[in-house]
């Protein structure tokens, strides 16, 4: 085959650094894919299909006297004091009210100097809180803590599983971890199920942290390379974002926290299909650092993990700051003589909606009738396939399992006794 020369490195250092190239090896191996389909997923688009844009900017390299001859040097030495960070020669120019030869004065004089830098724009704009004051830790918190410092210490790689009921303060737990994380000169990466979570999470973290960076699918290719860039670089401590977060280019990974280890969202549906929480574990294993996962209700996985031992076992069991949990109760819907709302939830509805209160009722039955019946003998007409019953969905005439999507006809008759007498039991939201 005939080759090219290479006429000039896009990136001054690979894109993927050595750590993550490894993951991405394991994501080959583990989830059945190419190594490219695992890159291309770890590599925000903005950064594989856009060649940075480059900007000239001006650098104070010292202190030096100028003659009385060069008023616009000077101006322009002048403005450049106005900037936080070395300005574009053109808006430096603009804010001087100068021309280009009056830098060139200044670069002879060994005053300036002119450099050519990745245009970094800043971040979208997300309203941080002003800074709040820590609450005290409740004997749970502080015990959860106190277990995971030796991994901060260390650090060492270690799962912990965080099981706390809604309220019980599992993020602050995250926070007091985060921040002894930052203290020891490493970062952190949070992982949410959702986008939508993102915007209150990351206004949480800004009231706690400075360099807070996002990552999200639904940035622009332009934002999205410019907060990667910003991360690879080490201007960020605690990285915020969904399941692709979890490939933050960091330079010193220190501690993963997955809020909501259990929810599917973590679940990438298209190749490569791999599972976020699985990953960030892989990825913290490698770096040596602890993973924190958090959740009320833990998948099954990670609580077996847990139970075993595998995984380091931390309950919240009450809400934070004393609040009691909402009362649940269960009624018994045979002694309510076939209707649809027990008479004590009937009660309740009303009391609410009296005292100027909202109700949500949650239904969770797809279809007409949950259960098609025989009166005469007792027959429900169920699924050949699996032990499930089947659901009658009236639009459709039919009746469907919704285990194994098997769908048949309504019979107008009972398949055991021939009798007409099927009947629909359970109401859906049809």
């Amino acid at each position: 085959a005939k080759t090219r020369e290479i006429s000039e490195l896009v990136d001054k250092k690979p894109l993927v650094p050595p750590e993550l190239m490894k993951l991405a090896r394991w994501i080959r191996g583990y989830y059945c894919c190419s190594l490219g389909e695992a890159l291309q997923t770890m590599l925000p688009g903005g950064v594989r299909r856009a060649r940075p844009r480059k900007v000239r900017v001006v650098v104070r390299t010292g202190e030096g006297e100028l003659s009385g001859r060069a008023a616009k040097a000077a101006r322009v030495l002048a403005a450049l004091g106005e900037f936080d960070r070395p300005p574009p020669v053109r808006l430096l120019l603009e804010r001087a009210e100068a021309s280009r030869a009056a830098l060139k004065t200044l670069e002879k004089s060994g005053l300036v100097r002119i450099e050519e830098h990745d245009i970094d724009e800043e971040l979208e704009a997300v309203v941080a809180a002003e800074p709040d004051q820590p609450p005290e830790l409740e004997q749970p918190q502080r015990e959860a803590l106190d277990s995971l410092d030796p991994d901060l210490i260390g650090p060492r790689f270690r799962v912990h599983l965080l099981l706390g009921v809604t309220g019980s303060g599992k993020t602050e737990v995250y926070l007091r971890a985060i921040a002894k994380t930052i203290a020891r000169g490493r970062q952190a990466i949070v992982l949410v199920p959702e986008i939508a979570l993102t915007p209150q999470t990351v206004r949480r973290f800004r009231a706690r942290f400075e360099r807070v960076a996002v990552l999200h699918s639904a940035q622009t290719d332009k934002r999205r390379r410019q907060a990667w860039q910003r991360i690879r670089r080490g201007e960020a401590d605690v990285v915020i974002g969904p399941r692709s977060a979890v490939f933050a280019p960091l330079p010193d990974l220190g501690l993963i926290v997955v809020d909501e280890e259990h929810e599917s969202t973590f679940k990438q549906d298209n190749a490569p299909r791999y599972h976020a929480r699985d990953v960030a574990i892989v990825r913290a294993r490698e770096a040596g650092c602890p993973v924190i996962l958090g959740s009320a209700t833990p998948s099954l996985e990670s609580y077996a993990n847990a139970r075993r031992g595998r995984y380091e076992l931390h309950r919240l069991p009450q809400r934070a700051g004393g609040f009691p949990l909402p009362p649940v109760e269960i009624v018994d819907m045979a002694h309510e003589r076939g209707r649809l709302f027990s008479r004590r939830m009937r009660l309740a509805v009303a009391d609410a909606v009296r005292e100027g209160g909202q109700v949500i009722l949650f239904l969770n039955r797809r279809g007409f009738a949950t259960v098609v019946h025989c009166e005469r003998c007792d027959h429900t007409l169920g699924c050949p396939n699996c032990s499930s019953t089947l659901v009658f969905h009236k639009g459709r005439k039919r009746t469907a399992c919704h285990l194994c999507a098997h769908e048949a006809v309504l019979p107008d008759r009972c398949p055991e006794c021939k009798a007409r007498t099927l009947r629909f039991l359970g109401y859906g939201t049809e």
